[in-house]
């Protein structure tokens, strides 16, 4: 599946990369993305929740039905009225993959559902129908704890299920008894400790510890801890490796608090950013969703973060309308976007360029060397074409090797000018070599020489 993927994210970063004007490089956090939207058969524009099976498949929440890409093309998954094992909605809102390496889906308006992407169709298992479950048949969101189990939670419940024992623990018994928690925002688990925590409109930041059976928030916090009153309006939150909980605010507020040593730091103060989401990659490095502000990039090592703009004129630029819904990191380190505008793919570690600067030619255009074609041998060696010196070797690591010019020691191009076109490699290892006037070479790669004829009536057509 990779494969098909990769070839294409290779071409396209070979392809922009030729046409970017040389400046461009130099520029600091300058990536290339590849852009889809609905007119390569994505099924809407606006891509909620991305998440890789355990099969490589990646599979995307969108406003018009669930969908599995294979790096080709999309199989999608329609709400159909008259199958009751269909997805619930077109309208899908947040993806988890469980243990079992199925789906839950989220919806906004109802509720969850199991869905099998083996077989392509919800679970209908007799523990999602059973009557324990009904109350949480508006769960709009939920996440899993350290051992696997799923944390649902909707309006006034909030139940963990045992996948080992398949039962409901419910944990209502400690929700605030004054006003409803209301719908959660967002959730996550702690690894380290397993309490959860949540965002509530009612309570703000909350926080369940399910060993002392206690749910902490602003006007319920025993062990007077900061970060319950960092935040006036919290709006997304995220828990990293390190065990820094990231909590960005409505009113534009960004903050890194620290589970352990209960430390906080304000980011971007004086500035309003608003951020949608979050994602840590392999490496540590921190990604977040910024709305206007493009994709802010927080280094660990360095402690600060860089902005990457939004370029929808530029051909590879990071493309999107208003609001980016969520970053997702691949199994080969492909971190996928998705936003209001369909999807966006890069690899911030395969992206580094080298640039090989040949020698100046004057000939009749202007004083500079144009490279118009290249080609990888059987040898793995690279071969330029240019304009006005001839043929240009460099190994496969670009380290220059040799030259092949209208009168080399090493074998020479037929065409006095050195202009040299294209290249079309043969089964058998030989290269085809177009040049100016007409020019053709044959370069025998066992022996090493060239074979140069030239049609009489291109020679007789130009004097250059």
């Amino acid at each position: 599946m990779w494969v098909s993927l990769r070839s294409k994210v290779i071409f396209s970063l070979l392809l922009i990369a030729l046409t970017r004007q040389s400046p461009c490089l130099g520029q600091k956090d300058l990536y290339i993305f590849r852009n889809i939207k609905t007119s390569a058969g994505l099924a809407s524009d606006v891509v909620t929740s991305i998440l890789q099976d355990d099969r490589g498949f990646m599979w995307l929440a969108t406003g018009n039905g669930l969908q599995k890409y294979d790096g080709n093309s999309f199989i999608t998954y329609h709400h159909d009225p008259y199958d009751s094992l269909s997805i619930p909605t077109d309208n899908v809102g947040s993806l988890m993959q469980d243990r079992k390496k199925d789906l839950w889906i989220f919806t906004a308006f109802l509720g969850f559902d199991v869905f099998s992407p083996v077989a392509g169709k919800n679970t209908g298992g007799p523990d999602l129908v059973s009557p324990s479950f009904r109350d949480l048949n508006r769960s709009i969101i939920g996440c899993l704890d350290a051992r696997g189990n799923p944390w649902l939670i909707s309006l006034g419940t909030l139940e963990k299920y045992d996948e080992e024992h398949h039962r409901l623990v419910s944990y209502d018994d400690l929700l605030p008894k004054d006003k409803p928690i209301g719908t959660p925002k967002s959730v996550l688990c702690d690894p380290r400790t397993g309490n959860l925590w949540l965002i509530s409109y009612s309570y703000g930041l909350c926080m369940l510890d399910p060993v002392k059976k206690i749910i902490c928030h602003q006007w319920n916090n025993p062990d007077n801890l900061p970060i319950f009153h960092l935040v006036r309006d919290p709006g997304t939150f995220y828990l990293d490796r390190e065990s820094n909980l990231w909590v960005s605010s409505y009113s534009g507020e960004l903050y890194k608090y620290n589970l352990i040593t209960r430390q906080a730091r304000q980011y971007f103060p004086g500035k309003t950013i608003t951020i949608d989401c979050i994602m840590q990659d392999r490496t540590g490095t921190i990604w977040m969703g910024a709305r206007s502000d493009g994709l802010a990039k927080y280094d660990p090592r360095t402690d600060s973060f860089s902005l990457i703009s939004r370029d929808p004129q530029m051909p590879g630029g990071l493309d999107y309308d208003r609001v980016i819904n969520c970053v997702y990191e691949d199994r080969e380190g492909n971190i996928w976007i998705g936003s209001d505008k369909g999807i966006s793919i890069f690899n911030p570690y395969r992206q580094q360029f080298r640039s090989v600067n040949l020698g100046v030619t004057k000939n009749e255009v202007v004083n500079t060397t144009a490279v118009l074609n290249f080609v990888q041998t059987k040898t793995n060696d690279i071969w330029l074409a240019t304009y006005g010196q001839g043929i240009q070797v460099f190994d496969e690591h670009l380290e220059y090797k040799t030259s092949f010019t209208y009168k080399g020691t090493h074998g020479h191009v037929g065409e006095p000018g050195e202009r040299v076109w294209s290249f079309l490699t043969q089964p058998d290892g030989n290269i085809l070599i177009g040049s100016q006037h007409g020019w053709i070479a044959v370069y025998d790669q066992k022996t090493g020489s060239f074979i140069n004829s030239q049609p009489p009536r291109a020679g007789k057509a130009y004097d250059l």
